[in-house]
C-alpha cells in the first residue's frame, strides 16, 4: 500500500472493480508469482503472491510492462505473461470442452 504496509486479506475483493484496482496497483512493482490452486470440487483460483520480491521504482520511472525483459532494464514483461497465459488457458479449455462433447456424444451413441 502507499504507507508502506502489505496487503494480505484479498477476500475482500469481489468486484471485477476491485479486482482490476488491485491488477493496476501490483503491476505496478516488480517481482510477483501466480499461485494456481484447484481443489476436488473443481473450484479454482489464480493468486498474485510473493511480492516481498518487490523493490519501489525511483520516481521518475515508468514501466509498461508490455515490454520484453532484457538484462539490465527493470521492464518485466508481466502483461506479455499474462496475455501468454490467458491465451494458453483459454485454448485448454477450448479442448477440454471438445473432448467433454465428444466423450458426450459417444455416450449418446453407445444408448
Amino acid at each position: 500500500m502507499e504507507d508502506g504496509s502489505v496487503q494480505r486479506d484479498f477476500r475482500k475483493i469481489l468486484t471485477l472493480a476491485k479486482v482490476t484496482e488491485a491488477m493496476l496497483y501490483f503491476t505496478g512493482v516488480i517481482g510477483s508469482s501466480l499461485l494456481f490452486v484447484h481443489d476436488h470440487s473443481s473450484k479454482a483460483s489464480v493468486w498474485m503472491i510473493d511480492f516481498g520480491k518487490t523493490t519501489p521504482l525511483p520516481d521518475r520511472l515508468e514501466l509498461r510492462h508490455n515490454i520484453p525483459w532484457a538484462e539490465g532494464s527493470r521492464e518485466d514483461g508481466y502483461l506479455i505473461g499474462l496475455t501468454s497465459l490467458i491465451t494458453s488457458l483459454s485454448q485448454a479449455i477450448s479442448v477440454a470442452s471438445s473432448q467433454q462433447e465428444d466423450s458426450c456424444g459417444e455416450e449418446q451413441s453407445v444408448a
